[in-house]
């Protein structure tokens, strides 16, 4: 394989951790204690389409990091394993990120356990929340390993192409927004019906 084909698989994977970064935000706007009580109306309001924002976020989070660690296909792993066949195996830079892998490893399997158990092998008993919880996958979890997938490759980004990708978009100021226009519509909304 070439050098072309591993700036690819390099910046294929990029993208998919950006993405997986940008779903988490989403998710974590929805999800955390600061911005929920100032759209707590409208999510009430609209509590089947939010429930169903927020799951899908989730399992997008889990279905995108899944794809960056799995051994099966374009992954984190085997872009290193390919880039360690072209260079130096006991170059620094490529042992410090084994071991920042291998940091992240026990989170890594909790992603395959939900991935496998709820994705994979759909168990009808077990809402979504069990599933994580049985796995012993947090939202800590998700936040680290969307942020140490772009860190590693932004780590690798010198290896395969003399330069860092660090510039990733967020959405969480987006959802935030957003949200903020739909709660305003419905006050003025519940402002013109009396309502309020």
């Amino acid at each position: 394989m070439n050098a072309k084909s591993i700036k690819q698989q390099h910046q294929e994977l990029f993208i998919e951790a950006n993405k997986a970064r940008q779903h988490y935000g989403i998710y974590n706007v929805l999800t955390n204690n600061i911005d929920v009580p100032r759209f707590l109306e409208a999510m009430e309001q609209y509590a089947d389409f939010f429930h169903l924002t927020i799951e899908a976020q989730l399992y997008t989070v889990v279905i995108r990091l899944g794809k960056l660690f799995d051994n099966k296909n374009v992954s984190i792993p085997n872009l290193l394993k390919r880039l360690k066949k072209l260079l130096d195996a006991n170059d620094k830079t490529l042992k410090e990120i084994d071991s920042k892998i291998s940091a992240i490893a026990p989170r890594v399997k909790k992603i395959f356990i939900v991935r496998h158990k709820a994705l994979a092998h759909l168990s009808v008993q077990d809402g979504s929340r069990e599933i994580f919880e049985m796995a012993g996958l947090t939202d800590d979890d998700l936040n680290v390993l969307t942020q140490q997938s772009l860190e590693i490759l932004g780590d690798i980004g010198p290896l395969v192409d003399g330069h860092t990708h660090v510039e990733f978009s967020s959405t969480g100021d987006t959802t935030r927004a957003m949200l903020t226009q739909l709660r305003d519509t419905l006050q003025a909304f519940a402002k013109k019906a009396g309502v309020v």
